[in-house]
């Protein structure tokens, strides 16, 4: 199971996207992962809800992750997906600005409530310590149903651990330049196992195929695919459709990174 959370407008076709509040990242520039208040704090959880309460499940999950990125300024992002081979299976990304952030939220009325609601809806949940590599996108919030023609996938990646600082440093490149270049590139996060750094994993989120195919023809994709192909020992490729997708919106047009 696969979650992931983030909102981006469509129209036309075309993302018309508010963007994630947060530092924008120039071209080349190398960012440590921290807010003005200290280090972001990231959680990523695998869950498997049961099959006769998966639509319930998404529906307070999805109340809960726009209730949080709404009121709480320390929650940045909630990106909930599930897997399109298997629906049970989910996937949650969370993002906080630090941990006092995070404290704050599992204390909050709607956190407390979509506990004690989904405690019999969700039959195992794994959480996976994890350390952000590098989190850029337009910004906002999408919910399905206003753009059934996204196209999300999770990128499981097994790198040679000899060769995973210069990895990191080709994916952060092309991370940066594919959302800021390119209008249907709507985000590209990418993080590490904390207990295995290897083990790479990257959401990617398209405004739909045909920018996702234009996306594979572009010279930074090419540049890191081509420098990475002896340095990725394996890796999978994994279509997921979006629970809910919230991150902070701020001024339309610009592009941030974390």
């Amino acid at each position: 199971m696969r979650k992931a959370v983030t909102r981006i407008l469509l129209a036309s076709g075309a993302a018309m996207l508010p963007s994630w509040s947060g530092p924008s990242l120039a071209n080349g520039e190398e960012r440590k992962v921290a807010s003005a208040s200290g280090p972001v704090m990231a959680r990523f959880w695998e869950l498997d809800v049961e099959p006769s309460q998966l639509e319930a499940f998404k529906a307070i999950g999805a109340e809960n992750l726009e209730a949080s990125v709404r009121r709480e300024p320390g929650v940045l992002m909630m990106h909930a997906v599930q897997l399109a081979d298997a629906p049970t299976d989910v996937r949650v990304l969370e993002v906080y600005a630090n941990q006092s952030a995070y404290d704050a939220h599992i204390r909050s009325p709607h956190f407390q409530r979509y506990k004690m609601d989904s405690a019999t809806m969700v039959t195992s949940q794994r959480p996976v310590p994890i350390d952000p590599i590098l989190l850029c996108a337009k910004g906002g919030t999408i919910a399905p149903g206003d753009a059934p023609g996204l196209m999300v996938r999770i990128a499981v990646i097994a790198v040679d651990p000899a060769q995973l600082d210069a990895c990191k440093s080709l994916l952060t490149e092309e991370q940066e330049a594919s959302v800021r270049l390119e209008p249907g590139v709507l985000m590209l996060h990418s993080f590490q196992y904390a207990d295995d750094p290897a083990q790479v994993r990257l959401l990617e989120v398209y405004a739909n195929r045909e920018a996702y195919q234009s996306h594979l023809k572009t010279p930074h994709f090419l540049k890191y695919k081509t420098g990475t192909e002896k340095m990725v020992k394996s890796l999978e490729l994994l279509l997921a459709k979006p629970i809910l997708l919230a991150g902070k919106a701020s001024q339309a047009g610009s592009t941030a990174c974390l």
